[in-house]
Order: C-alpha cells, then structure tokens, then sequence
C-alpha cells in the first residue's frame, strides 16, 4: 500500500488481483488497457512446481482479452518483502493518436501448451515489434521434453523460437533482446553450452542478451526459458 506495507500477505490470488487492477489504473492514465500489452512477464512466490501457480494464473488470465499477449511466467523462492508473493511487468503499445494497433497473434502448429487453457499467445506483432513469450521444453501437454537436459532444452526453446518467429516472417537474425532464464543448479559446463547454443543461433553481430539463474522454473526438471523481442521492419527494395 501507499505506506509501503504488503497488502494481504501470503495470500498469491488477492495479492495477483490487486496488481492486475494496479496495472488496468497505470495503463488508463495513457488511455489505455490491459488489452493494449504486447509483453507480459509475472514473477511469482513458489517452490518450482506447476500445481503452485495455476490459481494465480487464472486470476491473471482473466484480465486480458483473448488473444492476449506474449507472456513469460518466473517463480522465485521469496521477495524482499516478507509475504510479498507476485510481482508483475507489462510493457503495451498505443498510436501516437492514441488509437489502439492492430496486432497479430501466432501459435504454431504442434507447439508446446500450458496444462490449463489461458489466453497468451506465444508470439505478438504489432507495427515492426514482435515479442516471443518464454519459450520451453513442452510438449502440446505440457510434459517435460528432455527433463534436465541444459543443452537439449536450450535447442529445443531456439527451434521453438524460430518457430514463432517464422510465422511472421522473421528469422533469428531479426532479434534485438534475449532474456534467457535457467535453473542454476546445472553447473558451470551446461550453462556455457547452454551459452554457446544460443550465441550459435546468430550471425554476428548478435541481439543483447541477459541471463538470469533461478533456483527452479515453473515445471519439474525444466531447466531453461528463452524469450525474446525482434523488430520485422520492412527492408527497402
């Protein structure tokens, strides 16, 4: 609250509601709505498994309109805050007149899903952006492909990366920022792999790019999240 005291401590589903209307009052300022995000990444309180975060996911969910955003979703073991449990970042575009834009949405054929149906779309267009939420090592059932395999998750998230971004007709080359999120338990070997499989996907030179090690993803035995934002602009003649 204003005093800086956690609202409904411990409590993940009261605490994802407030945020989200927090959100809905900041985009309003700027004429917007939750309908206007092209990204959206929550950090939630949990112990790494998919049962934890399915309540306050719903909550989420239902602000956005379907299609809804890219999304990426991160557990963290705790805040800074005793009983703080969510923390959300939204990034939404609007014209310069303060119209909303058109945008287009993708799911490839065959993709990986979450095991409870939510309304994010693995990737967004709007004007020359293209955001990527998070991408996994899933099955369309959401069971772990190659559980705690580094290097063999690290290349499954690319080619699903490339996936996306195919659909929109952009390639790997055509990333600006990468945001790779790994479980730090697999050592200093897997993790540069994991490094040099990514930095091989591209021709020099490459996107930024932040790695961030986490104790545990959202799944057991997932060990690595890629997501990423490129720019499709048009190429002269």
């Amino acid at each position: 609250d204003a005093s800086g005291a956690v609202v409904a401590p411990g409590d993940i589903l009261g605490q994802s509601k407030l945020l989200m209307e927090t959100i809905g009052t900041v985009l309003a300022a700027f004429g917007a709505d939750h309908d206007d995000a092209v990204r959206f990444r929550m950090y939630y309180a949990a112990g790494g498994t998919a049962a934890e975060w399915e309540g306050a996911a719903k909550v989420r969910a239902g602000f956005f309109s379907e299609p809804g955003p890219a999304a990426t979703g991160l557990p963290v073991p705790r805040f800074a805050h005793e009983g703080l449990m969510a923390r959300m970042e939204l990034i939404a575009m609007r014209g310069a007149g303060g119209e909303r834009l058109p945008r287009e949405h993708c799911w490839p054929e065959g993709h990986w899903d979450w095991p409870i149906h939510l309304p994010y779309k693995h990737g967004l267009k709007c004007g020359d952006m293209i955001y990527v939420g998070g991408q996994v090592s899933l099955t369309p059932e959401a069971a772990v492909i190659d559980p705690g395999d580094m290097v063999a998750q690290t290349t499954t998230s690319m080619d699903n990366i490339a996936k996306v971004l195919a659909l929109f007709g952009a390639g790997l080359d055509d990333i600006v920022k990468v945001g790779a999120f790994y479980a730090a338990g697999c050592g200093a070997e897997a993790l540069h792999e994991n490094l040099r499989i990514r930095s091989e996907s591209f021709t020099e030179p490459g996107p930024t790019s932040t790695g961030v090690p986490l104790p545990y993803l959202a799944f057991t035995d997932m060990v690595v999240e890629i997501e990423v934002i490129a720019m499709a602009y048009t190429k002269e003649q």
